[in-house]
């Protein structure tokens, strides 16, 4: 590539090149509309294959240049296309010219020139004596002609000799010039070739991302495409559901035409595979609520819904297996749905799961996972887990023992009303177990639970009254909480009723009554009771 060529690349239309004194040599094709203008002869536009500038668009201008073709004058130095109509204005040919007319073709010379005058040449020596100018003269005479040329060889050798001599002394102070300033013109068609090649790359990296840019694009709707595709599916596996269910829905077995419009609706639902209704039909079987009581058909329902994730149904699943209702009893599968159940948050499972863990029921005993799924319901506010890890705590099981700790979440559950929590803080408080010993608060605590008609408050707040802690002493009463106590079964309070009996504190005398009361205790392992009975001459059970 030429390097006029180089500099006219990439040039949007309507630019103006400016170029400098000197040499271009090359072929050149103009095939936008540009203006070119150089400094007269002294920028010279040549090249060894015609034509040297071939114009392929309209709106092209020439001005102030040498243009040649080397090989000789005859050859074609300029050639335009048909139409294109290019404006030459002070443009100096050596060669011929195609396609351009003569009323675009202007030439500014001076009005003389002296007769032996003769237009310096490019700094490279011409191939011939013949210079054209366009556009050319008319014919007038040798005296009066501004262009024309002294024909004696004598005189063309002299001025061929002052030509090259002032060639010389230009060459001598160019070279002068960019030695010592170079930054004043050298490097004017580099800088201008260098700004050139810096947009074309910007303009190459613009259409690089903007070719990224559309293929992103063309992604994007493809994506967006397959999702409209795939919700359309999930669209019409839904609505063809959706017709099964209500086919399934319509259809009611006849056991069932006299049962309540709410079980028919459940049942219609839980048929038609709803897990939610499925669920409660296997409580309404299970509670006899709607529908004749059946453990057995609950636990189908149970299974349909439990398959499906519901962990009500799976929790419930757990404890027919674990109580052996409906089904053969089974702590392995007990565990197995009150861990699916577990691990969804279901509270009671979480609970239920702990205890089977705690007492090694279906898998092996480990307090450590116990209290690991106490923990995370008693920490949802469940009372029953806040109570078993307050024991856990109190006992050092599963965890290490921390009376403290205990005590914390026995408070949780004893304020919100859970007995077995206020029996414990109620006995903490009168051993001084977690929190400083107080007669009365234990008192307070142990009264709340055995108003509640819980036995082991009853059989201490016994305890406290027998003693007189926290409270008046009271014998009757005391013998009236054991007496409640241990017609709840309470194997202390059994011990205690009868010795109430055997020593007349709180009781009438009676050695029938004691016996009778040792003897239950005794039953149930108390060895008090049956050192009691050894003592009295009575044979054990």
């Amino acid at each position: 590539m030429s390097q006029l060529q180089a500099l006219i690349e990439g040039q949007p239309p309507g630019t103006v090149l400016n170029l400098s004194p000197g040499e271009l040599f090359g072929q050149v094709t103009i095939d936008r509309p540009i203006t070119v203008i150089g400094k007269g002869k002294s920028t010279w536009i040549g090249s060894k294959q015609a034509p040297t500038i071939r114009i392929t668009a309209k709106g092209v201008k020439l001005h102030n240049l040498m243009v040649e073709v080397t090989t000789g004058n005859d050859e074609v130095a300029i050639e335009a296309e048909p139409g294109t109509n290019p404006v030459l204005e002070n443009v100096v040919v050596r060669g011929r010219t195609i396609g351009i007319p003569a009323e675009n073709i202007t030439v500014d010379q001076p009005d003389s020139i002296p007769i032996s005058f003769k237009p310096p040449p490019p700094i490279s020596p011409p191939t011939s004596d013949r210079e054209v100018a366009y556009p050319p003269p008319s014919q007038p005479s040798r005296q009066t002609n501004q262009y024309a040329y002294v024909s004696s060889k004598q005189e063309s050798r002299t001025g061929w000799l002052k030509v090259v001599g002032v060639a010389v002394a230009v060459l001598v102070v160019v070279i002068a010039i960019i030695f010592y300033f170079p930054w004043e013109r050298s490097g004017e068609i580099s800088v201008l070739r260098d700004s050139d090649r810096e947009r074309i790359e910007r303009e190459n990296r613009d259409k690089q991302l903007e070719i990224e840019r559309l293929k992103e694009q063309q992604r994007l709707k493809e994506i967006e495409k397959e999702r409209i595709e795939k919700e359309k599916r999930e669209k019409e596996l839904e609505l063809q559901r959706l017709k099964e269910q209500e086919r399934k829905q319509k259809e009611l077995p006849s056991f069932a035409w006299n049962y309540p419009e709410d079980v028919k609706k459940d049942l219609r639902e839980a048929i038609a595979g709803n897990a939610r209704a499925q669920a409660i039909m296997g409580m309404r079987y299970g509670t006899g609520t709607g529908v004749p009581k059946d453990y057995t058909e609950a636990v189908k329902w149970w299974i349909r819904a439990g398959e499906q994730g519901n962990d009500d149904a799976q929790h419930n699943l757990g404890v027919a297996y674990a109580d052996g209702k409906g089904v053969p009893k089974d702590y392995a599968q007990a565990v197995k749905w009150f861990r699916k159940a577990a691990d969804q948050g279901n509270v009671g499972a979480q609970a239920k799961l702990g205890l089977m863990y705690h007492n090694g029921m279906g898998v092996p005993v480990d307090h450590a996972e116990g209290v690991k799924w106490f923990r995370k319901a008693a920490e949802t506010g469940d009372l029953d887990t806040q109570y078993a890890l307050g024991m856990c705590y109190a006992a050092g099981s599963g965890v290490p023992k921390n009376a403290t700790e205990a005590v914390k979440w026995f408070r949780g559950a004893a304020e919100r009303g859970h007995i077995g929590a206020q029996t414990a803080l109620g006995s903490c408080y009168a051993n001084g177990e977690g929190v400083s010993r107080n007669d009365a608060e234990a008192v307070k605590w142990l009264r709340q639970a055995a108003d509640q008609g819980f036995p082991s408050a009853q059989t201490l707040i016994g305890l406290m009254t027998m003693e007189g802690r926290g409270v008046q002493r009271n014998r009757s009463e005391a013998a009236q909480w054991f007496s409640k106590a241990a017609e709840k079964g309470d194997v202390a309070a059994q011990g205690f009723l009868g010795a109430c009996y055997e020593t007349g504190q709180g009781m009438p005398r009676d050695r029938a009554e004691a016996i009778k009361w040792y003897r239950r205790a005794a039953e149930h392992g108390n060895p008090q009771a049956k050192q009691r009975l050894k003592n009295m001459g009575i044979s054990q059970p």
